[in-house]
Formats: structure tokens, sequence, C-alpha cells
């Protein structure tokens, strides 16, 4: 195999106990994807890109991963297998195993619940120009996000923290730190297995990378905000299905209507910092519905700078979109992402977080909430659209290309600057609310 395409250590041995009932019978790497195993989609990925050297790593079910890829012929690749017996070994202790199999200088560990089409390619790149031993694909952390690892990174995206599973603690420790989420995806030099003791239980998280990180070895971060989806747990998996729904090819991409909260979805009540003061505006879920059932993924777009100024913490606001989620879940519908801007530029507010005071650029009316929720739910911009009720919205969807509709039923922030800001705007469509917003964007489909 050529050094240039590593061979691939998929890590799919586990008991898969959060996806019960369904992995009591199959193994979680086979669950069904629109008539395919998840598995197999990731592996048709490698294969067209070049990736060609398959190990699975098994214990669970082994014989039904054995059976359906056999030696990978069919599919276009080689595979190999090791097996987990006694017991299982961990996800270092598994990769042991696959030790004897590995000639190349480099070779890739993938956790075979995920799914991705990343280019793998600058990420093996990332890890030789860096010479590193070993390499962590990770995610940014959402502010807000309640993720199972924290990972910071110094300016040359060298790991400095690696907590999994972190405590309350830690989470309250690290909650204004630029950090990070484990993809569950790693490159490594062959020489990690000298880290890696011999017919052990041993982990990558919990043993492998606190080692690497107290020796100071050459352990680095990649980070990518490309379409990543983990299907560890049954609700994952039911989501999945229904973004996926009727979708040939999986990476396909999707379509998305982009939604301003205040004045959109909620009436835009000035100081909403409790749950019990949020109110959907008349139609709002009802809407999201109709999106959700014409295959438009739903994703909300909104600039919170409250929380910059210290008059809600991100537990308060986490209480606030879960009463929302419920609100429309209640009535058929569902919001697939949310992507919340907490900064705010401007100092002076009595017990402001001066580490969220600061001129970032994911506050509408820049683009960047918009740019990043695309590559990460794989958008195709051109066939998108953003609903808001000012004028920072219809600009924010100008610079990412995404057509634009203004609602009535809010307000905006009522700032001069916002209101300088429609001699900006180009073209955009105005409705009374989001319910007659998307009757125009269904209708136009049509």
């Amino acid at each position: 195999m050529s050094d240039s395409k590593p061979p691939i250590i998929i890590v799919a041995g586990g008991l898969a106990t959060r996806m019960r009932p369904i992995t009591e019978e199959i193994p979680k790497c086979l669950v069904d994807i629109n008539g395919k195993p998840l598995i197999q989609h990731q592996i048709e990925y490698f294969r067209a890109h070049g990736f060609t050297d398959i190990i699975f790593c098994v214990a669970h079910l082994a014989d039904k991963v054995k059976d359906y890829f056999k030696d990978g012929t069919d599919f276009g690749v080689r595979v190999r297998y090791v097996q987990e017996t006694k017991e299982l070994m961990g996800t270092a202790g598994s990769v042991k195993l696959c030790e004897g199999f590995i000639d190349d200088e480099n070779f890739m560990v993938y956790y075979g619940d995920n799914l991705t089409n990343m280019d793998f390619d600058q990420f093996i790149k990332f890890h030789k120009d860096h010479h590193a031993m070993g390499t962590v694909c990770m995610r940014p952390h959402k502010d807000g996000y309640k993720s199972s690892s924290i990972i910071t990174l110094d300016e040359k995206n060298v790991i400095k923290i690696f907590l999994e599973k972190p405590s309350l603690e830690d989470i309250e420790k690290y909650q204004y730190v630029q950090k990070y989420i484990n993809s569950g995806i790693y490159m490594f030099n062959k020489k990690i297995f000298d880290f890696i003791p011999q017919n052990q239980k041993y982990d990558f998280a919990k043993e492998v990378f606190p080692e690497l990180l107290k020796i100071n070895s050459a352990f680095y971060g990649y980070v990518t905000t490309e379409y990543f989806r983990e299907i560890g747990r049954i609700e994952k998996y039911e989501l999945f299905l229904k973004e996926v729904a009727g979708k040939d090819e999986i990476f396909m991409p999707n379509k998305a209507v982009f939604l301003d909260r205040d004045g959109v979805i909620n009436y835009n009540i000035h100081g909403l910092i409790r749950p019990e003061q949020l109110q959907l505006i008349e139609g709002s879920a009802e809407a999201i519905k109709k999106l959700n059932d014409a295959k438009y993924a739903v994703i909300v777009v909104t600039n919170q700078p409250e929380l910059s100024k210290g008059f809600l913490t991100f537990k308060d606001i986490d209480e606030i979109h879960t009463k929302m989620y419920t609100i429309v879940e209640s009535e058929g519908g569902h919001i697939d992402a949310l992507y919340m801007c907490p900064h705010h530029p401007h100092r002076g507010f009595p017990g402001e977080i001066s580490e969220l005071k600061i001129d970032c650029n994911c506050r509408k009316p820049k683009p960047g909430l918009i740019l990043r929720a695309a590559q990460e739910n794989n958008i195709d911009l051109s066939q998108s659209w953003m609903i808001g009720d000012s004028p920072s919205d219809l600009l924010a969807a100008q610079s990412a290309g995404v057509r634009a509709i203004l609602v009535g039923s809010g307000s905006g922030s009522g700032r001069k600057e916002e209101i300088d800001f429609f001699h900006k705007v180009r073209d955009y469509v105005v409705k009374n609310d989001l319910l007659d917003a998307v009757k125009y964007i269904l209708k136009e489909k049509q």
C-alpha cells in the first residue's frame, strides 16, 4: 500500500448498549441507512478516494461483519479482521491487535459509528507535515453544547488538554475557553504501538492520550467543520434516518432554511432570559413542520449578546431552547440544528463576560453562523433560504449566498446601524411571518 493512502483500522467491536434493542441482533456498524449498512457508506467513500486497505476490529456479533464484507472484494477494497475473543480490549487494546498488519509508517483509526465526507488527504497531510506521533480529528465546540470531551490547543495546534467525559467542575472551568470535540478519527505513527500494552484492556482517550500529554510527545489536533455525524445513540440514529430519507447518496448536499430566532420563531420580548418568557409566534411550529415534510433542514442562527453581557448563562439559554424544541416537537416538527453567537463587541456592562466581548466572525450581519452551519451539515447554499426580521439577517444571508426573506412579525434590534444595513442589502422578499414565508418558499419550489 502507498504511504499516501495509509491503512484504515475501523474500531467496531463495542456492545453498543446505547443502541439497544437494535444492536442485540446486529452490530452497530451494520445498522441500516437507506438500504445499506452504516459502515458500507463510509467504506464506499473511502474507496472512491483511494483508500482500499481496511482492517476491522470486531467483537460483538463479529461473524455478522465478517459474513457481510468477507475479504472486501465485492466492495473494491481489501478487508482483514482482528477479533477480541475473551473480553473487550478497549479502543487502544483492540487496535494493538492490528500491529502485525501495519507495514506503513502511518495509519488511521476510525470509529465505526461515524459518517463523514471530510477531506482525508488534508488530514493525513497535516499529520505528516507536523511529524506527529498522534493527530486527533476534532470539531469546534459549540457554545452551550454538551459533549463527551474537552480539548484545547495552543497556537501551533498542539493538544494541551484532553478530557474525556469531563466533570461538571471541568465544564465550568473551561466554559469560556476555545475548545474542541473529539471526532473519533485519528492518525498515528506506528510507534504509537509502543504506548499500548499487549493483551491488556486499554483506551486511547483514558490512557494513551494522557501519556502523550505527560511526555510532551508530538500530539496534535486537526480542526475541521466538515460534515460529520456520529450515530452512537438510538435517538441520533432515528434523527439521521429522517435527515437522509429518500436520498440515494447520503453525502449528497442538503437544502436548508436558516431561521433567526427572536421575532421569527418566537415573539421578540426584550430581556428574554427565562424559559417561561418564551412564546412561539402563531403558526411558527406549523411552518417548521412544513419545512421538515418538504425535506428542508431547519437550522436556527441567532445572535444572543445577552450571554456576553452577563444577563443570563449558557444553562439559562439551554433551558430556553429546550422549551422551544419541545413546543415545536409537540406539533410534529423538529429543529435540526441551532447555531448561536454569544459575543458582543462593546464593553461596559456590569457582570459582563470579558472572554465573550470580542469582534467575532459569527455575529450577524457577518455570515459566520450560516457558513459554519452549511459546512457542518453538508448544505447547498444555492438551494437554501434565510428568514429573518432584521436587515442584519438579510445581509448575513447575502454574504453567505443564500436567498432571504424579511418577515414583519419581529422588529429586529431597532439599532441605527440595523437601519443603515438596509442600504447594503440587494434582493429580498417581504412576508408577514414565518408561516407566510414558508408557504412562499414551498410554492416557488413547485
